[in-house]
């Protein structure tokens, strides 16, 4: 029996590697001087979960101050997936309301903030998945909005 157990256990967790294989990170490193020359790091992260895209787009504060983020509504964040034609066949703020009121988001020295997203539509093919943080000013400042922007190529089976 304990053979059993070990065999299903090493089947599981070679499952759960094969799930993540073909799927990756794309980072970014932010070039926003925050007294210094340290940045804040962008990373779009891809992954299967069955049948399921999970995206999971992130920021770290790699400076050693404190930092404050706007964004110009509750939507912080967008995601796109666009498939071999160009065509968007996602979309994570279509169909949602979000407050329209500037929201401010501090984060510490080394901190990381983590938005999640997923799509349970996707069909086997090549995807372009953009992230967009939708950060409008740091520390007060005004930011261009395009270098918040992570790009990633995915080969999509099932």
């Amino acid at each position: 029996m304990a053979y059993l157990e070990k065999k299903t256990s090493l089947l599981a967790f070679i499952c759960m590697f094969s799930l993540l294989v073909g799927c990756g990170t794309n980072e970014r490193s932010i070039e926003y001087s925050v007294g210094g020359n340290d940045n804040m790091t962008s990373i779009l992260n891809v992954m299967k979960v069955g049948n399921v895209m999970r995206f999971k787009l992130s920021l770290t504060n790699e400076t050693d101050e404190k930092v404050f983020l706007q964004f110009p509504s509750g939507q912080q964040f967008e995601i796109i997936v666009k498939d071999q034609s160009s065509n968007v066949v996602y979309k994570y703020s279509e169909g949602k309301m979000f407050t329209m009121a500037i929201v401010t988001r501090e984060m510490a020295p080394g901190e990381t903030l983590v938005w999640e997203d997923e799509w349970n539509e996707a069909v086997p093919g090549t995807y372009v998945i953009t992230g967009e943080l939708q950060i409008i000013s740091v520390n007060g400042e005004s930011v261009d909005r395009n270098q918040f922007i992570t790009k990633k190529t995915i080969n999509w089976e099932k």
